[in-house]
């Protein structure tokens, strides 16, 4: 290995990440477009609904323009610039011994072979995120001064959507001036002509734009590029949630659709035959706008259809246009009044009953629905609605009435706490409960059964309504829509493990028996408390094959026992789905805490037993079953158990032991061996 003569080099020769031309991109546009299974970053392959922008700002230098990731990746390119020679820097190559120059080999060979820009481009997340700032502030294509179609996967940037050189020169200096290198700010600041704002900061401004960059734009390019063969609706879903996250998605061209004014009089609706003279016909399918009208209509308010309504519309449509057309709706064209009705009736008996309709709808969505409600889009298409419109409209009092409950959802996103009056039942601490040795056995049974109580079922008060739509706590990809869902299927796998954990890592069959006894009573407990889904963990957990084996022990814990245990397993049959359960269900008091798997379940044959569509109108009959579903949910989020928690027991049960289900069975076949006497059992 030849040892280099390194001559003195100036800053602006700092090798470039990306260095090729316009020209060059072009070339490996083309050449990644040949290589159908990987695609290049160059040419990030978007699927046809995205158009992409930036408005989010991260962070920014006084005196300078927000600053945002996506105009740090635009931006990338101009660096290229900065690292090539100019006329006026003192620049001086890197030479070997030979005396070749060297410095521009990379480069050289880059442009003669295209498939090497594209290789360095996936293995480099500096390249990748050159390569998609690049595409990103792509020109428009010329067309008599006008712009020009999207191609395809392009993303088009306006010129203020990038950083210019200067920009890029104050980030740089301030970056010296935070490392120490003073002098080299000066230096540069001279040579570039360049006058650098002083700034006492506690971070390189620069180091902190490009990890935000690099962030941003891998997040795209795994959800796009490196997992292409695989990707399907739920990758589409969640490069969607990401590009909103960073508000680089354009709304989609709501002019397209048909105005809710001039939807057909008829047509565009079905409905359900009424099983009751008594009842109001429902809704089987319809378009969008006859749901909305049908919602907004003052001469049939349903309060029913309106919560299924805002409690199912994400998955036919998206908050932005279900508020286009809330608006639509309030603006009454003139042209409706009937030429024989005076201006002053027509106001009192259609006008008005229709914007109040709208009124009560939007406020509703404000006062339950907040979280849908967090676009700054959004927001400020509704703020301007309520002070540009409903005020001069002459609706002041609502339209502060709901610009007040907005600001307080937006500042309490915490579940309000339920009013209780009676006292909670004294506690049963443990005489030891401060004790790091702690164990299941120093804990009152019922005491036991109150905190695992009191923990499931503050993640279970906390499940949102949009938690449980389309199973996304099903889908690998889209889980985190789910948090509470999944946390509640996660912790009823760690209770169960945890019991047959506790029951096979007792060695001794004395105290086996004592764990399994502790178990048995715990589930009774649970039971009659109403917490239905702890007690079928705790009864999955004896019933696992590790334990249900344990022939010895089982036979000495008391017989008195085993009919409580009975009466668990008989109410949580699955027979006639789950009808025994239920039953008993719909006469619980609450409070109570249901099993959940039932839900999911009836959630789940719901969503695949029933089309989205029919004949191209939304099938509201679907969401209606959804709904019924959700609500039996919510009625039970109402009231809370009223016990005293106790920090140390919940910090135990946090921590309890756990094996996986091959160690617990070869445990299990270890403490009681197959065809064992009872002599033979310690």
């Amino acid at each position: 290995m030849r040892k280099k003569n390194r001559r003195s080099v100036s800053y602006n020769t700092l090798p470039s990440p990306h260095t090729t031309s316009s020209t060059e991109t072009a070339s490996t546009s083309s050449s990644s477009s040949s290589s159908p299974s990987l695609p290049s970053a160059g040419g990030l392959s978007m699927p046809d609904r995205f158009s992409l922008r930036s408005t989010k700002s991260y962070t920014s230098i006084p005196g300078a323009p927000s600053l945002s990731s996506s105009a740090i990746s635009a931006s990338a390119s101009n660096l290229d610039d900065l690292s090539r020679p100019r006329k006026d820097f003192s620049i001086q190559a890197e030479e070997d011994d030979d005396g070749i120059d060297r410095s521009a080999w990379l480069q050289k060979a880059l442009r003669k072979h295209p498939e090497l820009q594209n290789l360095k481009e996936r293995i480099s997340p500096v390249s990748r995120a050159v390569a998609f700032g690049r595409t990103y502030n792509a020109p428009s294509t010329p067309d008599s001064g006008k712009e020009g179609p999207k191609p395809k996967g392009t993303m088009i940037v306006g010129e203020d959507m990038y950083l210019d050189k200067g920009k890029i020169l104050q980030l740089i200096m301030q970056h010296l001036y935070h490392e120490g290198l003073k002098h080299s700010a000066h230096v540069l600041s001279g040579e570039t002509n360049t006058d650098y704002m002083v700034n006492e900061l506690n971070e390189s401004r620069l180091v902190t734009l490009v990890r935000i960059a690099l962030r941003d734009t891998e997040r795209i390019w795994d959800l796009t590029v490196a997992d292409k063969s695989h990707m399907d609706r739920q990758g589409d879903d969640d490069l969607e949630e990401h590009l909103n996250e960073l508000e680089m998605l354009e709304e989609e061209p709501l002019e397209k659709d048909v105005n809710i004014w001039q939807e057909p009089v008829t047509g565009n609706i079905t409905w359900s035959d009424k099983p009751q003279d008594n009842e109001p016909k429902s809704i089987h399918s319809a378009s969008l706008n006859k749901l909305v009208e049908n919602l907004t209509s003052p001469a049939n308010p349903n309060m029913t259809f309106l919560k299924t309504f805002l409690l199912t519309y994400t998955t036919f449509t998206t908050a932005e246009k279900l508020l286009h057309k809330l608006i639509e709706r309030y603006h009454v064209p003139q042209d409706r009044k009937p030429p024989n009705i005076r201006p002053e009736d027509w106001n009192t008996t259609t006008l008005m009953p229709i914007r109040l309709r709208v009124c009560n709808v939007l406020r509703k969505w404000i006062e339950e629905f907040e979280d849908e409600l967090s676009s700054t889009r959004l927001l400020r298409t509704l703020k301007t609605f309520l002070e540009t419109t409903l005020k001069p409209d002459g609706y002041v009092v609502l339209a502060e009435a709901m610009s007040a409950a907005l600001a307080r959802k937006m500042k309490q996103r915490e579940i309000p706490p339920a009013t209780i009056t009676e006292p909670p039942p004294e506690p049963k601490v443990p005489r030891n409960v401060f004790s790091p040795s702690l164990s299941l056995m120093d804990i009152n049974d019922e005491e036991l059964a109150r905190q695992l109580t009191l923990m499931e079922f503050e993640t279970f008060r906390a499940i949102r309504p949009s938690e449980l739509l389309n199973q996304v706590w099903n889908k690998p990809k889209q889980r985190h829509r789910a948090p509470n869902v999944v946390k509640m299927i996660r912790r009823f796998n760690e209770i169960s493990n945890w019991v047959a954990t506790s029951i096979v890592g007792s060695e001794k069959i004395r105290q086996r028996v004592k764990v399994m006894t502790k178990f048995l009573r715990l589930a009774d407990i649970l039971r009659k408390m109403n917490n239905f889904n702890t007690m079928v963990a705790v009864v999955a957990g004896i019933n696992a094959s590790a334990v249900h084996r344990l022939k010895w022990t089982k036979e000495e814990v008391m017989k008195g026992i085993w009919p409580q245990f009975a009466e668990c397993e008989r109410l949580m049959s699955n027979e006639g789905s789950y009808k025994t359960y239920r039953g008993a269900l719909f006469q619980a008091r609450p409070p109570c805490l249901p099993y959940l798997g039932v839900y999911l379940t009836d959630l789940t044959f719901i969503e695949d037993g029933n089309p989205d569509y029919v004949n191209e109108l939304i099938n509201f009959s679907k969401r209606s079953l959804i709904y019924t579903v959700i609500a039996k949910i919510q009625q039970f989020q109402l009231l809370p158990y009223n016990f005293y928690p106790i920090h140390q027991i919940w910090e135990y049960i946090k921590r309890f032991p756990s094996m996986e289900e091959a160690e617990l069975y070869s445990t299990s076949l270890k403490i009681e061996p197959r065809k064992a006497d009872r002599s033979e059992i310690l």
